[in-house]
């Protein structure tokens, strides 16, 4: 499984992909929160091994930013999770704060929910 990170900004966001947490893909790649960008991260996932059978895309909940690439992923058939970002900052111990960063954590947080969900049986 592939878990990709988004960093939503208003006009921007932000991505990282990895298969394990010492295994990135890409990391801190940058577009823009329209649907040319949308379509450029499409053309990312779909050059790659990336389908939306083998990636879980995580993002934080932002509110309006998220909404439309939400949407726009979800008729593509990708399978988007969206949690609080209070969880995810709770998961970590970073100093640091830049939206490459943040992707990263946000994919991170991904495969550590789905491992402990694998181990859980849940």
């Amino acid at each position: 499984m592939y878990y990709i990170g988004i960093d939503l900004a208003k006009c921007t966001f932000t991505i990282t992909g990895l298969i394990t947490p010492s295994n990135l893909l890409f990391y801190g790649k940058t577009l823009e929160n329209t649907r040319q960008g949308f379509e450029q991260f499409l053309q990312l996932l779909s050059s790659s091994v990336l389908t939306n059978e083998n990636s879980r895309l995580i993002m934080e909940s932002t509110g309006v930013y998220g909404d439309k690439i939400r949407h726009f992923l979800y008729a593509q058939q990708y399978v988007i999770c969206v949690e609080p970002a209070a969880y995810i900052r709770r998961a970590f111990r970073l100093k640091s704060k830049t939206d490459p960063i943040d992707s990263r954590m946000i994919a991170e947080y991904g495969f550590r929910v789905s491992l402990f969900d694998e181990l859980t049986g849940i």
